[in-house]
């Protein structure tokens, strides 16, 4: 299929997402990194290439219980665990996570004889949290126990002259309490429903002042994803990105995240996850030491927002900011992880 002007756009926002989503430690090409589950040393190392994790297929099925597929006629790598699929092909930057379709940061590669696949997307969806250490080219796998509930993926997808339409978000079903599942379900439905209408209404006035103008016209988007970062302890903490196109240079796309108990429906702020507000000048602290070797920032740091954006993850608290907030686009969306373990005697919920 020849390469149309949609393209690099849609392409720009796959990566911005995997970008924003995925924090990947840096080595020097080509390192072999030792593998660690659960603190017992695993008999097999990972390839640390183009600064992404690799580790062979059957090695890492094997480690975290799942049941490998490679299938060399139409080059499709397979993932089984439980009630979970991952699906990805070789040398593509797609894969599927059940009915979830996502962008992989380096896709699965043929080694000598062997099928490596992505280290952190591979483990991170089979309930096993990834901690690189760079200095020591060790990498940390730790099973987590996850909530005993299902997501399943809500799909509209639509594409005309005028607009490529291509939404995902998450649908919940196994809480306990029908009403709080409802309730949260309803909550993203709106939010995403929220952002197309926008996206719409925009579109239109840019498509009239196209031709008011006589400037060609062009395909607009809407593309709408998620992550789902962290699911246990009856908490859920989910990190999406919006993303449109209206003719400009590039196409805009926006974070946001939703952090929640699926035991009584709370959503938790950030300052709901703390006894006093001395959180603020920890995560201050935190960012300080990290912010100088990752990021070109417009402006010197000075604090979070007490209501800073962030969710969470099995390594830590993750507070991040817009494009442009902070730091030049090309950066993405900054982030920064603060170790739970520095946020231990502050915490009210059980994330440590």
């Amino acid at each position: 299929m020849p390469f149309s002007m949609k393209e690099p756009f849609l392409l720009a926002v796959a990566a911005l997402f995997w970008l924003a989503t995925t924090t990947t430690a840096c080595a020097s090409h080509g390192d072999t990194l030792d593998i660690i589950l659960d603190g017992k040393s695993m008999p097999y190392s990972g390839l640390l290439l183009e600064e992404s994790a690799l580790v062979p297929l059957n090695a890492i099925s094997d480690s975290l219980g799942a049941e490998p597929t490679w299938t060399p006629s139409d080059q499709t790598v397979c993932l089984k665990k439980a009630d979970r699929t991952i699906t990805m092909k070789m040398n593509e930057y797609k894969a599927t996570v059940n009915d979830h379709q996502l962008s992989l940061d380096t896709p699965p590669q043929l080694i000598g004889h062997n099928v490596y696949v992505p280290l952190r997307f591979v483990a991170e969806n089979l309930a096993a949290s990834v901690s690189m250490d760079p200095a020591t080219k060790t990498v940390a796998l730790n099973r987590l126990k996850e909530n005993a509930i299902t997501i399943k993926t809500a799909k509209e997808s639509s594409e005309t002259k005028e607009m490529i339409i291509n939404i995902q978000y998450p649908q919940f079903a196994g809480m306990q309490d029908p009403a709080v599942q409802e309730g949260i379900n309803r909550k993203i439905q709106e939010q995403v429903a929220q952002f197309k209408q926008k996206t719409l209404t925009d579109a239109k006035e840019m498509r009239e002042s196209f031709l008011d103008s006589n400037v060609p016209l062009r395909t607009f988007s809407i593309i709408c994803n998620y992550a789902v970062k962290y699911n246990a302890n009856n908490l859920v903490s989910l990190y999406f990105i919006d993303s449109n196109y209206l003719g400009g240079a590039h196409g805009m796309s926006y974070a946001s995240s939703l952090t929640f108990d699926i035991t009584d429906g709370k959503v938790y702020e950030l300052p709901d996850l703390f006894s006093s507000p001395a959180y603020i000048e920890r995560i201050n602290q935190r960012i300080e030491q990290l912010k100088g070797s990752d990021y070109f920032l417009w402006t010197p740091f000075t604090s979070i927002d007490p209501k800073q954006a962030y969710y969470l993850s099995p390594n830590g608290l993750v507070v991040y900011y817009q494009l442009y907030d902070i730091a030049p686009y090309a950066a993405g969306f900054p982030q920064f992880t603060i170790p739970y373990a520095e946020l231990a005697d502050l915490l009210t919920v059980p994330i440590r």
